[in-house]
């Protein structure tokens, strides 16, 4: 028989298994009630024609004019030439002290194969170099006067964007690049007419497949997340840095550019008293460089609207620079033809005679290597520059 502890345990047991069949229908049934499905973007989304489809579900329209036209009022000319002399150098020396070993292929390797594998190799070193750029400019004799110690970088902020298109959830959220924020926001792309020319300009969609194409949907709470706290001392989202694969399709880079400086102006305006269905008071201007060892892209993005149903209403802006090669490759041989090349002495110990018993008598024995960089191009490094220094630039008068 049972004694009386045993049977009275026995009842607490059983009264607690039913209690939580009973209750946890329940709790799924209010945890699925909150949450919404939607179809989300994330870092790694890859869509068919990403650069079209995020234009259109998030109603920006591509300006043909690209504003590069500035002069800087903290840079003149000869900083500039400083500042660019010393990226490309750290262009070589990234590549050449970083490496654990040179690239290398068969004599037979074909020339796709080989183009390739030194994409590859560069693309290891993408962050590298971004941020050797960025030490460069923060290093600078202008640092002081060009505004950037009023900026802070953030390492792969947190963000959750949700908005509606075409009658369907979407979300942009997911911890990506590293976001420069400032005290205040950037200087905006284009005035007040120039937003009212927009109105004229339709987005529409007419490819064979559907804009949500590539894209899934995933149950959110759909609420918006900016990443940061309401008293944070840098709240503007300014620039933003990415590096991706090498393998990836220019539109797939561009289209997230466009996705994801769409989803921090959102969540920043959104954050400081904008609502969904109505066009910005103030709009929201936001940079992304994206880099994947060899090409630059460039988008600067200008939010304009919260409103996505009206055809005939305002419609958000986006500039696009695709594809800027910044160089070919960073190599020792003796046959290239460059001029951008740096010398580089070392010395070390070698012995006179091999014996295993004495190894005392050494000399010092001096070599010099020089390693060439190969097809750089200044325009990428000058655009890097003028987007970094942004705040500080005027438009030309003419």
């Amino acid at each position: 028989m049972l004694s009386k502890t045993s049977h009275l345990k026995t009842c607490f047991m059983y009264i607690d298994n039913m209690l939580l069949r009973t209750l946890q229908p329940r709790t799924c049934f209010v945890q699925r009630r909150l949450l919404h499905p939607a179809y989300v973007i994330f870092p790694n989304t890859r869509a068919q024609e990403q650069e079209k489809q995020a234009c259109y579900l998030t109603n920006t329209i591509v300006q043909d004019d690209f504003i590069n036209k500035r002069d800087s009022t903290v840079l003149s000319d000869l900083e500039r030439d400083e500042i660019v002399a010393a990226m490309r150098r750290s262009i070589i020396e990234v590549n050449y002290f970083h490496r654990d070993e040179e690239v290398s292929w068969k004599k037979m390797t074909k020339d796709t194969m080989i183009k390739r594998l030194k994409s590859k190799f560069k693309a290891q070193y993408s962050t590298q170099i971004i941020f050797n750029f960025l030490k460069v400019l923060w290093c600078s004799n202008i640092e002081s006067t060009s505004g950037l110690l009023s900026s802070s970088m953030s390492f792969r902020p947190d963000i959750v964007a949700p908005w509606e298109r075409d009658e369907q959830k979407l979300q942009v959220c997911g911890k990506h690049g590293h976001l420069v924020r400032g005290k205040s926001l950037l200087p905006i792309f284009a005035n007040a007419d120039e937003i009212e020319e927009t109105r004229n300009v339709g987005v529409i969609w007419d490819d064979i497949i559907s804009p949500f194409f590539d894209l899934h949907q995933y149950p959110s709470k759909f609420i918006a997340n900016q990443g940061f706290h309401q008293d944070s001392p840098y709240p503007c989202p300014q620039t933003l840095l990415i590096t991706n694969p090498q393998q990836w399709t220019s539109r797939v880079n561009t289209g997230q550019g466009v996705f994801y400086s769409f989803a921090h102006a959102l969540t920043y305006a959104v954050n400081n008293g904008e609502h969904f269905g109505e066009d910005l008071k103030q709009p929201v201007p936001m940079q992304c460089i994206i880099f994947n060892g060899t090409s630059l892209f460039f988008i600067r993005y200008q939010l304009n609207t919260l409103n996505f149903t009206k055809k005939d209403g305002v419609k958000n802006m986006a500039w696009i620079i695709s594809d800027e090669k910044l160089y070919d490759e960073v190599t020792t041989a003796k046959t290239s033809a460059s001029t951008d090349y740096v010398d580089y002495t070392s010395e070390r110990v070698s012995l006179v005679d091999y014996n295993r018993k004495k190894l005392s008598e050494t000399f010092k024995n001096e070599q010099t290597e020089r390693v060439f960089l190969e097809g750089f191009n200044r325009n990428a490094v000058d655009l890097f520059i003028d987007f970094m220094l942004y705040p500080q630039f005027e438009k030309q008068t003419s």
